[in-house]
């Protein structure tokens, strides 16, 4: 790919010029296979990198640092040394580069390609990128060593590995020099899988969130009758449930029932409703003083009288239509 059209941040300037660092990884001290490839990497200010192409950059199988784990038999055995070899190759390489005025101060950076090697052998191949800050940071060995020591540490761990042997760091103070010899002992090991994993956390983190909303009618239940006036709006509401399902004349007062009248010609009531005569009396219904004579009798048949009608005023206003003519 053309470097002139790759993008680049606008006003960068690249550490090395494209062909003289081309040239460089050319050299037979560089093991230039550990690092991103040249064909698709380029300097993008002080930065080796693959930009933004990294995620669809093909992942190392053949080139590349190997990451194995010694033999199970014998500590010692061709796993083990492939993988020592190769780590202190790549801390040489990075010493080698430091040579260069314009990359003085390189180190290793955090960008990785990680890729299963072929094989009947199992690991790991890594190739790494490169930083070299303009403000020259690491131009000092020990800053050197110390950031090319946590950049290997970090690669490691995302590789799924990681250091059984030596448990403590080089000495930042020896440099590079010192950074290869502790390459040259290492032993690696499989990093254990998480027994949990993070799709459960996300769901206990889901449920513990969602459990609380779930109990919170039962809550505001048995909440809400221990809350003063609360019995009084129960109240209120039963009675307007009561009232909605009453009839519509529901509530008036009934009218009066009508007074019991005898039908005419019917004989008065009383005591001597059998015609017998009283004391001072004749037959029955004649006139006389007796208690079954008429005088206890006078109006029983006579139907009730109707309604005492008022004066004309109560009868409501004059008729405003036009007299008659006769």
């Amino acid at each position: 790919m053309l470097s002139f059209l790759r993008p680049q941040a606008e006003g960068s300037r690249p550490a090395i010029a494209e062909k003289q660092f081309r040239e460089v990884m050319r050299r037979p001290a560089i093991a230039r296979e550990f690092f991103l490839p040249v064909d698709h990497a380029w300097w993008d200010g002080g930065t080796y990198t693959l930009g933004r192409w990294a995620a669809k950059a093909p992942r190392p199988r053949n080139t590349g640092v190997r990451l194995q784990e010694p033999g199970s038999a014998r500590p010692g055995m061709l796993p083990e040394k492939d993988t020592q070899q190769d780590l202190r190759k790549l801390v040489e390489s990075v010493g080698q580069l430091r040579k260069v005025p314009e990359l003085s101060g390189a180190v290793l950076s955090a960008e990785t390609l990680v890729g299963d090697q072929v094989g009947t052998t199992p690991g790991k191949r890594v190739q790494f990128g490169l930083s070299c800050p303009p403000d020259g940071r690491y131009k000092s060995e020990e800053a050197a060593a110390k950031e090319s020591y946590r950049v290997l540490c970090q690669a490691l761990s995302r590789a799924g590995y990681i250091v059984e042997h030596p448990k403590s760091a080089p000495s930042s103070a020896g440099g590079l020099t010192e950074l290869a010899e502790w390459a040259r002992t290492v032993r690696l090991r499989r990093r254990p899988k998480r027994k949990f994993s993070r799709r459960w956390f996300w769901l206990l983190f889901l449920l513990l969130n969602t459990a609380p909303l779930m109990c919170l009618p039962k809550l505001l239940n048995s909440l809400m009758p221990a809350m003063p006036g609360m019995k009084e709006l129960e109240n209120m509401k039963n009675m307007e449930d009561i009232l909605k399902q009453m009839p519509g004349e529901a509530g008036k007062t009934p009218p009066a029932p009508p007074p019991a009248n005898n039908p005419p010609g019917s004989k008065g009531s009383g005591p001597n409703q059998s015609g017998s005569g009283g004391p001072g009396g004749g037959p029955s219904g004649g006139a006389g003083p007796g208690p079954s004579g008429g005088a206890q009798n006078k109006g029983a048949g006579n139907p009730a009288p109707g309604p005492k009608r008022g004066s004309r005023e109560d009868d409501g206003p004059a008729t405003t239509l036009p007299r008659r003519p006769k």
